[in-house]
This record gives C-alpha cells, structure tokens and sequence, in this order.
C-alpha cells in the first residue's frame, strides 16, 4: 500500500513564476529574500562557529597544546562522515601545531566509537584526545581517558544522552543555542577549523566536508546547502590525488561538475567499503595521499571491494528473505532479523532495502557469541530513534537519528526487543496503517515535461535529505505504450498520453510490473534530460503509480486464457465446498482483503468502490498482503496473506471455492452472485455435444485447432474436454490423436464446469 503525499500547498513568492514558488515553498522557503538565499547560497550565511557551545575552550585548549607541539589522537569512525572528519581533523590539529595520529576502531572487532582498551593504548601515545563523529555517549570511555591523564575535546553530531561525558569541550550542534542542529561529524569538525584558523583556510576543506554532508544524509538546508554546494565545486576541482582517483574509478568526468547523486551513489559507496568488509583505513590513507600513483592504487583497491560488497550484500538480502519466507507479515508493523555470521558492516544496508521493498521499519542483527550488533532503518513516516529509545534499557549501546539506528545488545534479549519495537511502531502509528508514504511537490501536465523546466530545477541543487529532487504528480495519464528494457528486463520503457502530449519516460525496477501497468495513471515522476545520439529531449522517471480511472482493460482472450489456466487446479478439488454469499463487501483496513474478479467490468467497478487498493494482473506476490483487486489473475500466481478473498464476479462452480481455500487456507471466502459478464464469459468456452463430435471429427482429419476453431482459446476448452475423456492427448498447442474408443463428453468434468 502506498500513499501519495503533497509536500506543501501552492503558493506564489514575488519575483518568482508558480512553478518555482511551489518548490520553494515545499523546501520551507517562505519570502523573496529566503528564495534569493536558498537559489544563492553564498558564504556570508554561514553562522559563527563560536556560537557553538564548547567551541570556545576546545579552540583555547588546542592552542595552548599546540603552542608546545604536543601529541594529539583524533579517534572516528569507518563510514565516509567519520573519514572525512579524521582527515579535516588532523589538518586543523597540524596547521595548530599538534603531532596528529588518527585512530578509526575496527568496525568487526570494535564495533561503533570509543572503548575502553583502545583508550587504554592510546592514552600513552597522546595528551590530547579528540573524537570526531562519535563520543556523545562515550561518558565511561572519556572518564577513563580523563583518569589516564588525556585532554579530552568531543565534536559530534549525534543524539546527546542525558549525562553528557565529562571532557574538557563537548561541541555538538543540537547542544546550546546553536542556530542549525543538523551538521553531519565533518560539518562540526570544519567549524573548528574554521574557529581556529578562519574561514579562508577551511575553504580549503569544503571537499571533504560536503563528501560527508552530502553522504550522511543530513538536511541539505541551511549551513549544509552552503557547504554542499561550495563543497561539490571543490570535488570537480580538487587538488587531492586520491579524491581525483576515486572520481575516476568511479566511471564519472574528471574536471566536470559532480551532482550530490554522484557522491551519494558513486563516491560515497566505495569510501565505505573498506569500513564494511575490512579497514577503513585504505579510504582514510586515499583522501590524504599526496601521492597520485599510490591514489590510483587506493582507489582501485576501494573499487574492488565495493564489487565484493555489492556481491555480499546480496547473499545478505536472500538470506533476509528467506527467513521471511515462511513469516506472515499481514499484521506486522516492524521486522527484526538475527543470525549468526553476517556481515555487520552491511546489515545497515540490509536493513534498508527490507524497510523500502516492505515499508516497515527493520532492524538487521548480526550475532556474535552472546552479544547482538546492527542497524535500523525507518519507512512509513516512523521515527525510529524515538521507538527504540523506549528500549533503551535492553542496549549496551545506541545512537542514531529519526532515520537510521545503530545498537548492540544482548541474545537473551532480543524477543522482548523484538516485541517492544513492534509496540513501539504502533504506538506512534495512532491507528493509521502504515504504508509507503511517496512525496510530491505538485501536480504537473505532460506539456510542462520541458527542456526549459527541467533547466530551473537545477536551481535548486544540490538535492539531499530536506532538499530532495523534485516529484511531481502526473494525473490520469494514459499509457500509450510499455515495454520492458535493459539486460535482464528489470527496466520499463513507457510512453504517456495526456491530451495530444505525449512524453516518454523509464521506469527503473518497474519491469516485473508489467503486466499489471493500468492503462489510465497517477504517477509520480522526476524530471531529467536524456541526451542519445546528439539528441536532447525532455524525460520522466517514474517514482510510483497508482490506476486512474481506469484500472483494467476489456481483454476477453486473456479472460479466457486465465479460467482456463484455473480449470485443472480447480479440478483437482473434488469435493465442493460452501460458500458465504454477500451482495455487499465488508472490506475493514488496509490489509488482508483479495477482490478477485474474472472479467474487467467488475474489477473497474470494484476500482470504482475502493479506489485506494491496489491493482494487479497476472500475479500477486504482496508478502504484506495489501487489499488489492485482482483481474485476469490466475489462482494459482496468488502468493499473498489473506483473510477475505472475495469472488466478485460469483463462483461459476463451487469446487473452485474448494480450490482457493486449498490455495489460501486462512481466508474466508465470499461471493457475490454470479455477475452477467461471468455467465457470458462462460458461455462463450462452452459446448454441445453436438459441436465437440464435429471438432473431434475435424482434428481426425488432419486438421489443426487454429483450423477447427479460430477462436484459439475456445478451440482449446474443446481440446481439454476431448483429453480428459481420453480421445487425444494435449501438449502444449500441438494434439496428438489416440485410439479411437467410444466416448461421451457429458462425463467430462470440464464440460460440467462450463455447463
């Protein structure tokens, strides 16, 4: 289930055409003078970095250390905010004068921030402790350093606990009166340096700073826009020999402008994949190499092993799936997964392509002796970290945002975990079901799918959390045409028609979807250009769609195709079974109900009715088992929960209600009387004896069924009555003739069916 959802009202802004307005508006741009900021960002808008709290004695403690040359270890984390901080970390401690080492803990062996034994080593090899991107919560670890004799400075950006640690400064935006709370690790680390040494000289950091910004999905609002669009001119014009080489191997142009979905999906993945399967180190040796042939070795070592965490990823998300095979998910508002042996520095991906394929928030746990470590990932507007905070008390360690969470407990502990975070969800829920929330920011017609239009929206780059692309809402466009595109068919190419426009479009992952494409839409789409063969022309990308008007086209040969293809299945049933007979639905939620309908009348009647179902043809496959309407859909390709599977057109023989209870042995059935478009669709397979001993007489001839009957799929209803009592034998299309024996088709239990 998914629901459409507008980002904000129409509005208009002076100076501004309706069309930027809206956009502006839905980005919380509310005057000119914001507009101008937002469209502009410029440097002065950056807010003073001793409005930081902490900020002050951090600045006066590093001085003083750095005036007698003292040894400092900057302790991060393994994910790019963590690198990138290190890295501007250990620039900002040299120009103060300090001997820098950076400390990134093993993500397997050591897990996520401080602890205790590597504080224990580092405190005899530094006098100044410095975390970047982790500490907050490190109140025990950074009183063991205070007692071994450490300075102890914490820039963060994470959640602040209750009892904050005892160190000498605690920098961290959602602290004080700090104007913008929503800095990632680095942006905190780059407003130290910009304390300690001016504005000028962190310019010169602004690369690394937007690499994180852009890639720890922060707000790219406020201070964040700043540094991501200062930042990204850095990256395509940067002096770093392993930022250059990361771009390159990365498949991107060199010297070109690089777009915050580049680093997102391009950049940012191969940093990290040396923190997920092995050490971060090689990305923390590769962003400040001033080597060129030692970078481009770095970076095709970090390529290498972004092939090798694709790969395993994989394996991760099938193993995922497979122990949700046999679990209902029909009244499930969380998942937890737990096993032995997985990889933790990829659960958190994991976690997120379960949240998204299922919308419901998940956590993924690797096991490891009597200890559980994971991640989290939100859907369907949940707060995550709040959830889990009510479970607090089960964590020997969490942190994390709204979004994403990451924690360690105990095995013992992971069922009353499991039953508390799902009490959680449906606490905050408030009795709304929880669905797929797709955001748009406003309803778009085919004729404004423009070169010119798509050019404005670049205005408003770069894109992130709190900046997102724009979607906009096609409604009731008409499918002109869909095929299915790319190597293994998992793309779908599509033409819409609105009026006498029409627009092509791709829809990325939509290729399984095919058959069940409306022919009238609401789509939420994204703009783009596509530039083929000198050729430039405005495209769509679709986001999600939902039937218009018309869910179900009128196709009486697949009609009779799929009862044919029910026939054998429900003949195997012998023995009928009753029925409830309804003459209205009492469909109650959004989750649980299949509207089974033979004939495409109906089923857009039943689309009429209960316009926010779902619609599918050919198959359903919801492990949710969202209320759906279903056309032209054999029994057998349902492999959904159900709890009411209603026969909307009637049952047309009561062992097909035998049928689908063996299929769906939960559900209740129901069925409305047989509907008028059911008995002629009946009608029109069915035959008298009479005919069948003229088609039986003709295929003897030589004859094929093409030839004896025009009407293939009617031809064929003829061909099974004939197989079954025993005069031929049917494989696939082609007959073979049997011996020729006295018969009669009223024995035939198909020819009782359609009788």
């Amino acid at each position: 289930m998914q629901e459409f959802i507008k980002r904000a009202q129409t509005c208009s802004l002076p100076g501004y055409e309706d069309f930027l307005s809206g956009l502006l508006y839905a980005r919380g741009v509310r005057t000119s003078q914001e507009a101008k900021d937002f469209l502009h960002p410029s440097l002065d808008a950056l807010h003073d970095p001793f409005l930081l709290e902490g900020m002050q004695e951090a600045v006066g403690l590093i001085r003083a250390l750095g005036h007698r040359q003292a040894r400092a270890v900057i302790y991060g984390d393994y994910d790019v905010d963590g690198i990138a901080s290190s890295i501007i970390a250990r620039e900002t401690l040299k120009a103060a004068g300090l001997k820098c080492i950076i400390y990134i803990p093993d993500r397997h062996q050591e897990g996520y921030g401080l602890n205790i034994d590597a504080i224990r080593k580092l405190s005899s090899q530094a006098e100044l402790l410095l975390t970047v991107d982790c500490g907050i919560s490190s109140v025990e670890e950074i009183a063991l350093a205070k007692k071994l004799g450490m300075r102890v400075i914490v820039t963060d950006h994470h959640q602040p606990p209750d009892v904050l640690p005892q160190a000498d400064a605690v920098i961290n935006p959602m602290l004080g009166e700090y104007p913008f709370p929503s800095l990632c690790g680095a942006g905190t680390a780059w407003k130290l340096s910009y304390a300690l040494h001016g504005l000028d000289f962190a310019i010169k950091q602004l690369d690394l700073a937007a690499l994180a910004t852009i890639a720890d999905l922060v707000p790219l609002i406020d201070e964040n826009r700043v540094i991501a669009s200062f930042g990204l001119k850095s990256i395509a014009d940067s002096n770093r020999p392993g930022l250059n080489a990361l771009i390159k191997v990365s498949g991107l142009a060199q010297g070109k402008p690089i777009s915050s979905d580049r680093v997102a999906f391009a950049l940012a993945p191969r940093l990290n994949a040396g923190g997920r399967l092995g050490t971060a180190r090689d990305a923390v040796d590769l962003l400040q190499t001033s080597n060129p042939l030692e970078a481009e070795e770095l970076a095709q070592l970090l390529n290498e092993l972004n092939m090798l965490r694709q790969k395993e990823e994989r394996s991760l998300i099938d193993s995922c799936h497979q122990m949700l095979e046999n679990v209902s998910l029909l009244h499930r508002h969380s998942i937890l997964l737990c096993a032995e042996g997985w990889n933790k520095g990829l659960v958190g991906l994991a976690a997120g392509r379960l949240a998204e394929t299922f919308s419901l928030p998940c956590l993924v746990l690797s096991q490891e002796g009597e200890l559980v470590t994971g991640s989290g990932r939100t859907a369907g507007g949940i707060d995550l970290y709040a959830a889990l905070d009510s479970c607090r008390d089960l964590f020997l360690r969490f942190g994390g945002h709204g979004a994403a969470v990451g924690l360690t407990a105990a095995v013992k502990d992971i069922p009353e975990l499991r039953r508390r975070f799902e009490q959680a969800v449906i606490k905050q829920l408030e009795g709304r079901p929880l669905s797929a929330q797709i955001k748009y920011d406003s309803t778009l017609n085919l004729s404004d799918v423009t070169i010119d239009n798509i050019k404005k929206l670049e205005l408003l780059e770069p894109f992130g959390m709190g900046n997102p692309s724009p979607s906009f809402l096609f409604e009731g466009v008409e499918v002109l045409n869909a095929r299915r595109v790319g190597a293994d068919l998992k793309h779908l190419k599509v033409s819409f028609k609105q009026g006498s426009q029409i627009k092509e479009g791709i829809g990325f992952g939509f290729g399984e979807q095919f058959a069940s494409l409306p022919p009238n839409l609401r789509a939420v789409v994204k703009l783009s250009i596509n530039e083929f063969q000198n050729r430039i022309t405005p495209q769509f990308q679709l986001q999600a769609y939902q039937a218009a008007k018309t869910a179900f086209l009128r196709d009486m040969k697949l009609e009779r195709q799929t009862m044919m293809q029910d026939v054998d299945g429900i003949l195997s049933n012998r023995e009928p079974i009753p029925v409830r007979l309804t003459q209205t639905l009492a469909v109650k939620g959004a989750y649980g109900s299949i509207l089974f309908c033979r004939c495409e009348s109906t089923a857009n009647e039943m689309h009429r009715l209960y316009p926010n179902f779902k619609t599918a043809v050919g198959s359903h496959t919801d492990r949710r088992g969202a209320n759906v309407i279903l056309c032209n859909t054999p029994l057998h390709a349902i492999h959904a929960p159900c709890e009411s599977f209603y026969f909307c057109d009637g049952v047309f023989n009561s062992r097909e209600a035998a049928y689908v209870q063996a299929l769906l042995p939960q559900a209740i059935l129901y069925a409305a009387e047989q509907s008028q478009a059911l008995v002629s669709l009946i009608s029109s397979l069915r035959h008298s004896v009479d005919e069948l001993r003229e088609i039986y007489i003709k295929l003897r001839g030589g004859q094929c069924i093409i030839e004896v009957s025009p009407d293939l799929e009617r031809g064929m209803a003829a061909a099974k009555i004939l197989e079954e009592i025993g005069l031929i034998e049917l494989h696939g299309s082609s007959i073979k003739m049997l011996p020729v024996k006295q018969a009669d088709p009223r024995d035939s239990l198909i020819f009782k069916l359609l009788k």
